[in-house]
């Protein structure tokens, strides 16, 4: 019987676990926020915060993404190059227009920072994805 409940608690923990951000697996986001910096107070101001559904599948040399506004089973090939892990396990990727995709584990969040300002040493836009299933 403890063999039997031991085994259930474990199936479920890996249940449980299958939403943590990790490549080559389905990753279903359903919430989008986006900020855009103001370049006269160097400050960014929230444009959106709402329910939106992505659909990520992630491998080393590219992902694939598609959201609800695509037909179903569309899918961009977005290919992306590794670039750093930070202090705090959070994985960096560059995209190409020096887009750069910070894949948050701890967080369970993957940011999209876009258009380096460079006067400003800022992104001028961060698109972030989280809640995953």
């Amino acid at each position: 019987m403890k063999q039997l409940l031991f085994l259930l608690i474990f199936c479920l923990l890996q249940l449980g676990l299958s939403a943590q951000i990790e490549l080559e697996q389905m990753l279903h986001s359903k919430h989008l926020i986006v900020y855009k910096l103001n370049t006269s107070t160097a400050e960014y101001e929230k444009l959106v915060d709402q329910a939106f559904s992505n659909y990520f599948f992630l491998e080393d040399s590219f992902y694939l993404h598609t959201d609800e506004t695509k037909p179903k089973g569309s899918f961009n090939k977005i290919y992306w190059q590794y670039k750093e892990q930070t202090f705090d396990k959070k994985d960096i990727y560059l995209k190409e227009n020096n887009i750069e995709v910070v894949i948050d584990h701890q967080e369970q969040t993957i940011t999209f920072n876009q258009n380096w300002n460079e006067v400003l040493q800022q992104y001028e836009m961060i698109l972030t994805v989280s809640s995953f299933d």
